[in-house]
This record gives C-alpha cells, sequence and structure tokens, in this order.
C-alpha cells in the first residue's frame, strides 16, 4: 500500500523516519526489558527471602533434618533448595502453611510436602510426605520434640 497520492513526489525523508523510529523503540525496549526482569526477579528474590525467614519454614527444616527416612533416601550433607513452594497465611496467633521443599543430598535428592497449621501462636505439623526421585509418594513420621530452632516452642504430631 503506497500512502503517496497519485501524481506527487514521494517524500524522501519518510524512510529514514521510519528507521529512526524503529531504532528509537528499539533502545526503548532495551531498556525497559532489562529493567522489568530486575523488578519481577527483585519481588521474587524478596517473597523467597521471607518464606524462608519464616517459623513456619524453619520447623518444616528442623523436621527434615531430624528425619531418618529423608537421609536414606538422599544421604547425608543435606541442602535445601533455593526456591521453596507453597504459601503461609497467618492472622495474630492463628495461621496455615503448605510448603514443598527440595531436599539435596549425597546420593540423591527428593521434594518434601509440609503441611502445618499455627494455632494459639504455635506451629504444629500436620502432615508430612516425600516424593522420590521417581515421584512416589512416602509419608514421614511426625515426632513429637522435634523443635524450631528459632524458638522454644515445639512440634506437636
Amino acid at each position: 500500500m503506497n500512502s503517496v497520492p497519485p501524481g506527487a513526489a514521494p517524500d524522501p525523508d519518510a524512510a529514514a523516519r521510519r528507521r529512526r523510529d524503529r531504532r528509537v523503540l528499539l533502545i526503548a525496549l532495551a531498556a525497559v526489558i532489562p529493567f522489568l526482569l530486575l523488578v519481577v526477579g527483585g519481588i521474587a528474590g524478596l517473597v523467597f527471602y521471607f518464606l524462608k525467614g519464616s517459623e513456619a519454614y524453619r520447623l518444616a527444616e528442623t523436621l527434615i533434618r531430624q528425619s531418618p527416612e529423608i537421609r536414606t533416601v538422599v544421604g547425608e550433607g543435606l541442602e535445601f533448595g533455593w526456591f521453596p513452594t507453597g504459601s503461609i497465611e497467618t492472622s495474630g496467633p492463628s495461621g496455615r502453611a503448605e510448603l514443598t521443599i527440595r531436599v539435596v543430598g549425597t546420593t540423591g535428592s527428593a521434594r518434601v510436602h509440609v503441611r502445618m497449621r499455627k494455632q494459639m501462636g504455635e506451629w504444629r505439623v500436620l502432615e508430612a510426605v516425600y516424593e522420590s526421585p521417581e515421584g512416589v509418594l512416602h509419608p514421614l513420621p511426625l515426632k513429637k520434640g522435634v523443635r524450631d530452632p528459632g524458638g522454644p516452642r515445639e512440634a506437636a504430631a
């Protein structure tokens, strides 16, 4: 489609303007896209930081560290994944949490799913299962006396 009326001479600057406009658009996109990626990455990083710093996460990590079943599956030297998933909801002294944490040891890895409830300011583990590398779910026995290293509370099974 030609925008030049019949009998009129084509504008010699039109092609140069289109090239300049395209260049400006590419430069703007090259500046905006990295900025948006930094913002999204920063928000995600803060979410993971606060999730891993929560009482519920620390209790789940303690349960995993004290589990002989997990050490049997993944070995010693437990490391926890950088990106736990799930949710933590609290309202004053009550709340609930569902977390999935990747655990890596010297001989393998597993994903651990922990469901907890907070009543009267105290977190309790309701259920914990681990997913083997083959995708099979196995329950983790809950024991009394699993302590949150961040406080004096006790997890009751």
